[in-house]
This record gives structure tokens, C-alpha cells and sequence, in this order.
């Protein structure tokens, strides 16, 4: 991946990946194309990058498209059956769509690799 301008700081972000923020970056829209085009050239040269597809999601899912999410999250399972992340992800964009039965079946899974992870367990019980 390419970085644009001068790291400055790592924002936080409610995801597991980091945001930055970047001196000199004045369009934050050019920014974001700039992310998006290169996590799509990460995946045109390896498939299988389970952290560019999440972004990807993640993408998705701030630009409102659930179904794009869903799409990328299958990706990351089919890739990794056990990444419980993608599966809880794609479990709550399920949830959204109507979904409940796919819901609590990739939860469930989640769970079941990561019987720790107390968002998994929130998320189920809802």
C-alpha cells in the first residue's frame, strides 16, 4: 500500500484497522479514493489479503451498501474460515438485512472460535 503525505498521529477507530491522519491531505474525499484504490490494487495482486478485504467491507459498510459488505465479508471466510472478526461482521450486516437465521449461524461460528470476544456474545444475544 502507498501512503499519501506525512504521518502525523494514528487515530483511533471503532474497527480493528487504524486510521491516520496525514499532513498536507487537505480533500479528505481524495483521501478515502486514494485508500480505496489501493486496498482493490492489493486484491487484484493477491486475492486472499484478508486485511484489504476488510477494508473493503468496512468501506461498504460507511458507504451504506450492506450487501457489498456481505459480499466482502464471504470473501474473508472463504479465505479463512476461522476469522471470527469477518464472521461477526457479516453476522450483524445479516442481523440489518432481515437476515436472522444466517445471523446467528455465523455468530454462533464466531463464538465458537472466540468464546472471549464479548462483542461476539453482545451481538448474539441481541
Amino acid at each position: 500500500l502507498t501512503m499519501r503525505g506525512a504521518l502525523t498521529k494514528v487515530v483511533p477507530s471503532s474497527r480493528t484497522s487504524v486510521r491516520f491522519a496525514l499532513d498536507g491531505e487537505a480533500d479528505s474525499s481524495s483521501l478515502l479514493s486514494g485508500f480505496k484504490s489501493d486496498f482493490k490494487n492489493a486484491i487484484s495482486s493477491d486475492s486472499c489479503n484478508i486485511r484489504a478485504l476488510l477494508q473493503i467491507a468496512a468501506e461498504f459498510l460507511d458507504s451504506g451498501d450492506l450487501e457489498g459488505a456481505s459480499d466482502m465479508y464471504t470473501k474473508v471466510i472463504d479465505v479463512d474460515a476461522t476469522n471470527a472478526q469477518a464472521l461477526s461482521n457479516r453476522a450483524v450486516v445479516f442481523s440489518s438485512l432481515g437476515r436472522i437465521k444466517e445471523a446467528r449461524q455465523d455468530f454462533k461460528k464466531a463464538a465458537e472460535i472466540n468464546p472471549n470476544d464479548t462483542n461476539v456474545l453482545l451481538n448474539w444475544a441481541c
